[in-house]
């Protein structure tokens, strides 16, 4: 009896256990407890696995039921409880490479390009390092660009392009790597500020402000670039642009990622532990150093002037650019991704640089032998899948030429009157003008526009830098691009004499009075930005521009 009871009692905690509900399988244990506390275990032994055995089947997928009795799955009631299938886009490796390339500069395609030959045996690189290569002249071939008085469309009659798919045998000798050219190899401050960046930041929405923070980083360090339009450009908020931003800042070198002077020497003090409030109030009016008023800046800062020269005597330490540092590398200059020639009539022609573009050659000899030598399921799938990764390589690299040809036409074509009267006649432009002409994504103009350059008559330029803002007129009916305000500004304060010295508010209001509606502290932001000192220096710098004691008398002379 007492066996029995027992094996009842493992029996009815199996089938209880196998309740699905919660709420059943804790109201049948505590029933069968109960009973066993009143020597009642087989009868309520029997019914506790009874009903166990019952609720199991009832809460059982109606699916696998059906499988119990038919012996196989009903796929039509699995159907009935699935969800609606949803569209999305597969991430495949194909689609990360094609992304990738795009974004390459010249030179991180070439070293991505040679990592993928030693990688797949199946790539060759040719030495004359051409791709693919467009016309000189656009209208002999069609492979070029032009840019004339018409609008660019951005649809067909673009150039087409063939990637030459060579048969050629390489020694291993020749495809060994060169050890001497690899230890040279240089870390520059953006891929530097990236490695630290890829290890602190994990959010995607963070790695996409933050990729676009590092890439305008300026080469001594600092990011001067407008948060109000990155905000715009990238959608997201100021606070969450500024709150990366600090990320950065924290980054090596100390100062790395500053708006301004003042704040790169607090980010190198705060990262010694040397920020005091003296200190931050001290580096808050710098420009009062700058101008030698030793007495002015004490007074603001309410201690003797001789703390004020000790303060600048520790400030004297710090280093004002900390990408300086990068600098003494030997740099190469950047090699244009697109050249712009101008022709006879005066229109303009559009053209890839094939210095630019790694060429890529297929091996198909040694794809038919290793084919045919191939044993075994896994060897098999080696070599087929690095001719499809060859085969792929070649065609996100044709795609990536064609994407930067077309956005640089129909950026250059929109300003068309830069390459023809220099900067101050760059119209407003913003990503979104050129992705609605080419119908394609904002992500792919940026893409294909960041650390790309274009070399002109004028110069070479990055093509990001055709992107400008624009400042609407008092009417509206007219836009200005900031560099044209700029330009404006630079001439208002170029035509000034000590006596027509005009402050930030005269020249707010002279803008306003020829229609343009600007604030003071854009004016204030576009002259700190050529370098201008504020109204009361110039003043300052006039008057000792054109006065000089003579012979130490203390008398002044009009130079």
């Amino acid at each position: 009896m007492y066996l029995g009871n027992s094996l009842l009692y493992i029996l009815c905690i199996f089938q209880i256990q196998r309740v699905k509900p919660i709420s059943i399988r804790q109201t049948l244990m505590r029933l069968f407890l109960a009973a066993s506390d009143h020597k009642l275990e087989t009868g309520i032994i029997l019914a506790c696995s009874l009903l166990g055995r019952l609720s199991y089947r009832c809460w059982r997928t109606p699916a696998i039921v059906e499988a119990d009795r038919e012996g196989g799955v009903n796929m039509n009631i699995i159907a009935s409880v699935q969800q609606m299938p949803l569209q999305t886009l597969a991430v495949t490796p194909q689609l990360i490479q094609s992304v990738q390339v795009l974004q390459f500069n010249s030179q991180e395609l070439s070293d991505y390009v040679k990592e993928q030959s030693e990688r797949n045996p199946l790539i060759r690189i040719s030495p004359d390092s051409a791709t693919v290569t467009s016309a000189v002249s656009g209208t002999e071939t069609g492979e070029g660009r032009r840019i004339n008085n018409r609008e660019a469309t951005g649809k067909e009659g673009g150039p087409t392009y063939h990637a030459r798919l060579d048969s050629r045998q390489t020694s291993s000798s020749a495809r060994a790597p060169n050890l001497e050219a690899f230890c040279a190899i240089r870390t520059s401050l953006r891929e530097s500020l990236r490695s630290q960046f890829m290890i602190e930041i994990r959010e995607p929405r963070d790695i996409r402000i933050g990729i676009e923070i590092i890439d305008s980083i300026e080469e001594d360090g600092y990011f001067r670039r407008d948060i109000t339009e990155m905000s715009w450009l990238l959608e997201v908020s100021e606070d969450d642009i500024v709150r990366v931003l600090e990320t950065i800042q924290t980054f090596e070198p100390a100062g790395v990622g500053a708006r301004n002077l003042s704040e790169c020497l607090k980010i190198q003090l705060r990262e010694a532990n040397k920020l005091t409030p003296l200190f931050a109030i001290f580096l808050d009016h710098l420009p009062l150093l700058a101008a030698y008023r030793i007495p002015e800046l004490a007074r603001v800062c309410r201690v003797e002037p001789d703390v004020i020269l000790k303060l600048a005597a520790d400030v004297r330490k710090l280093n004002p650019r900390p990408g300086a540092q990068f600098d003494n590398e030997p740099i190469l200059s950047a090699i244009p991704d697109v050249i712009v020639k101008e022709k006879s009539n005066g229109d303009f022609t559009v053209e890839l640089n094939p210095r630019s573009l790694p060429k890529v050659l297929l091996d198909r000899d040694y794809f038919a032998e290793v084919s045919v030598q191939a044993k075994g399921k896994e060897t098999k799938k080696f070599v087929t899948d690095c001719w499809n990764n060859a085969n792929w390589l070649v065609r996100n690299l044709e795609q990536r030429a064609q994407t930067i040809l077309r956005v640089a036409t129909e950026v250059l074509t929109r300003q068309r009157d830069f390459l023809r009267y220099g900067p101050g006649h760059l119209h407003p432009l913003n990503l979104k003008d050129v992705a609605t002409a080419l119908n394609i994504h904002e992500s792919t103009v940026s893409r294909a526009t960041v650390n790309k350059y274009v070399n002109t008559s004028r110069g070479t330029f990055e093509l990001k830098s055709f992107f400008v803002n624009s400042i609407a007129t008092s009417d509206g009916t007219a836009f200005f691009s900031s560099e044209k305000i700029r330009q404006r500004v630079k001439e208002l304060i170029d035509g000034e004499t000590s006596a027509t010295i005009q402050s930030d508010d005269a020249i707010m209001n002279r803008l306003k009075r020829e229609g343009i509606e600007i604030a003071r502290r854009t004016v204030a932001k576009y002259r700190d930005e050529l370098n201008i000192p504020s109204s009361t220096d110039r003043r300052r710098q006039r008057v000792m521009s054109e006065t000089a004691y003579v012979n130490g008398s203390g008398q002044r002379a009009i130079a």
